[in-house]
């Protein structure tokens, strides 16, 4: 399995700044790669001239390009440390998905200007009823064949399950006023499964402190709370990873974005 994907920002226009090299555990001083804060948001960068398609970057590889299985591989996913509320009843992972089929091509990585557009019903408190409203998600990568960009399709959507997204059991009712119940209209109410998930999401690969690959997505509904995933359910997030990425794509290590 030919191993190669690539890892942006989804915060276009941002510029980023890098943090010393000693807040991480990858990317030291002789790497390929830095930590950096983008408009708050801390994750992995390529240094200058040194990203996929550079001949640093196939140097580096190379070696092991036609290796099985990288003792030094490790899938390292990022969950980001505002959770946000992504509408009512809405499948985060397949919203996730829907955004990843529609702007990242087989091959060459993802078109950066595409933002999926994805109506949703928003929570709007329990007097009112929830309103119609866009759930936006932005997906950046770089790969080099599409069974690489399925690979981490896959795992960007497992991050999405059971215990990592919180579904709180909601109602409204919106009474009417006097004036309106003379003319024959009633209190209306219903129901809403509100999901709340990290943000930010995204997912490293690395080969011991060299970054390979990565790809990313950024979701905007709501301001955010800042709350991380505690550490039972991370575990369940590479749990649910680790039988996608196998031996070459390294085992699935998760961390809150406060971590790194």
């Amino acid at each position: 399995m030919k191993t190669q994907l690539y890892y942006l920002s989804l915060l276009l226009f941002a510029t980023a700044q890098a943090l010393p090299s000693g807040t991480s555990m990858k990317c030291g001083p002789n790497s390929n790669c830095e930590m950096v804060n983008i408009n708050g948001t801390r994750t992995y960068r390529f240094k200058s001239g040194m990203e996929p398609g550079s001949l640093d970057h196939t140097r580096r590889f190379q070696r092991r390009q036609d290796d099985e299985e990288q003792s030094g591989a490790e899938l390292r996913v990022i969950m980001g440390e505002m959770r946000m509320q992504w509408g009512c009843d809405t499948d985060v992972g397949q919203a996730m998905a829907d955004a990843i089929s529609e702007s990242c091509r087989a091959t060459a990585g993802c078109d950066s200007g595409k933002t999926k557009g994805i109506e949703v019903a928003k929570w709007e408190g329990t007097r009112s009823e929830p309103s119609g409203a866009t759930l936006n998600i932005k997906v950046e990568g770089k790969y080099y064949d599409e069974e690489v960009r399925d690979v981490f399709a896959e795992a960007m959507r497992a991050t999405a399950h059971d215990e990592s997204v919180e579904t709180e059991e909601s109602k409204w009712l919106d009474e009417a006023s006097p004036s309106a119940s003379q003319w024959g209209l009633s209190d209306r109410g219903g129901d809403c499964a509100i999901k709340n998930f990290p943000n930010y999401v995204a997912i490293n690969r690395f080969e011991d402190e060299n970054l390979k690959d990565y790809m990313e997505i950024h979701a905007e509904l709501v301001e955010g709370e800042s709350n991380c995933l505690g550490a039972t359910i991370l575990g369940a997030i590479a749990g649910a990873i680790n039988p996608l990425a196998g031996k070459v794509f390294g085992f699935a290590k998760v961390l809150c974005e406060s971590e790194l």
